[in-house]
C-alpha cells in the first residue's frame, strides 16, 4: 500500500511541475522570440 501511495503521490506531482515548468522549458528549449527583441524594445 505504501508503494502504491508513493507511486501516486509521485504521479500527481509531477503533473504538477511538469504543468508548472511548462512554459518556462518551452521557452528555454524553443524559444519563439528573442529576449531582447525589437517587438519588446516598443
Amino acid at each position: 500500500d505504501l508503494t502504491i501511495d508513493g507511486l501516486h503521490i509521485n504521479e500527481a506531482g509531477y503533473r504538477i511541475w511538469a504543468r508548472v515548468l511548462q512554459p518556462y522549458l518551452k521557452e528555454i528549449l524553443d524559444p519563439v522570440e528573442p529576449i531582447a527583441g525589437p517587438q519588446q524594445n516598443l
